[in-house]
């Protein structure tokens, strides 16, 4: 019984973060976000021919930060796909 009551607050964390999608400003800084991971995804500091530093972090811990885990999961899903484009 433990784990019902544990994942029940986990869910509401999940069911609070997608209803920031129908908030305007919510939805507008998820876009700045996707435009700024894209952008970022250009940028790298090649450290050796294998490794390198990518900043496209940055959008995705700031926004699953402030709207939560299914927003920011959004932001790197689409953020990927127009990076890829």
């Amino acid at each position: 019984m433990f784990f019902k009551g544990f994942f029940k607050g986990e869910l509401d964390k999940f069911v609070s973060s997608a209803k920031e999608f129908s908030n305007l400003k919510s939805l507008t800084a998820a876009s700045m976000m996707v435009a700024l991971f894209v952008v970022l995804s250009l940028v790298n500091i090649p450290i050796s021919i294998v490794n390198e530093i990518r900043f496209t972090f940055i959008p995705l811990a700031v926004s699953g930060i402030l709207f939560g885990p299914v927003v920011g999961f959004a932001v790197g899903a689409l953020g990927d796909v127009l990076g890829f484009l």
